[in-house]
């Protein structure tokens, strides 16, 4: 996109001036918006090895994973050391635990199976391990933010127009104009689920 982001958007919704809608404030939810579409897109990835503790299932993982990046895998690696002895573990709800085993807290097991998460800070493996081990946690990588109005979009062009879209539902959402706004909502819609086949 040769224009900055922040023209294109203020222009985009009639407010060339920034009149109603500050720069610094339209800066935050460009920023906003292109966390949710590369998080939701995963166009880049961030691997973090974490270390488990013998017999330990729930790691807050705040640390090592950026507040607000959704944890997309979990992979480990039985036994050799080549990549052909990797595996992603099945993801499961918290609540679906129970039903993979009755008694999960504190269960000590052979290999990890599955993992949940809660929220977005919480990671469970199951089963415990009686040994500590390695895990690699994939997520979704955290784009800059937009500190300047001549930050450039990190999101490649087809990934950019829904964060456009986006961040102009926001403003005109906030603007209360509703005519304009159904009509962006299904056109974002309808990218979203072009992007996803």
């Amino acid at each position: 996109m040769s224009e900055a982001p922040v023209d294109r958007v203020l222009e985009l919704v009639r407010d060339p001036n920034a009149a109603l809608n500050s720069r610094a404030f339209v800066r935050s939810i460009l920023t906003h918006a292109q966390w949710a579409i590369n998080t939701r897109r995963g166009a880049s990835e961030n691997v973090t090895v974490l270390t488990t503790i013998p017999s330990i299932q729930i790691y807050p993982v705040m640390d090592e994973i950026p507040l607000g990046i959704k944890i997309k895998a979990v992979r480990v690696r039985d036994g050799g050391s080549s990549v052909s002895d990797e595996r992603d573990l099945e993801r499961v709800t918290l609540k679906s635990l129970t039903h993979v085993d009755l008694n999960w807290f504190g269960k000590i097991g052979p290999r990890i199976e599955v993992f949940a998460t809660v929220g977005r800070d919480l990671l469970i493996l199951h089963p415990g391990l009686s040994v500590a081990s390695t895990v690699q946690v994939i997520s979704s990588n955290k784009t800059p933010e937009f500190l300047t109005d001549s930050t450039e979009i990190t999101l490649s062009d087809e990934d950019a127009l829904p964060m456009i879209d986006l961040t102009q539902i926001i403003l005109l959402a906030r603007a209360r104009m509703t005519g304009t706004l159904k009509n962006k909502i299904e056109e974002l819609s309808k990218r979203m689920r072009k992007l996803t086949e």
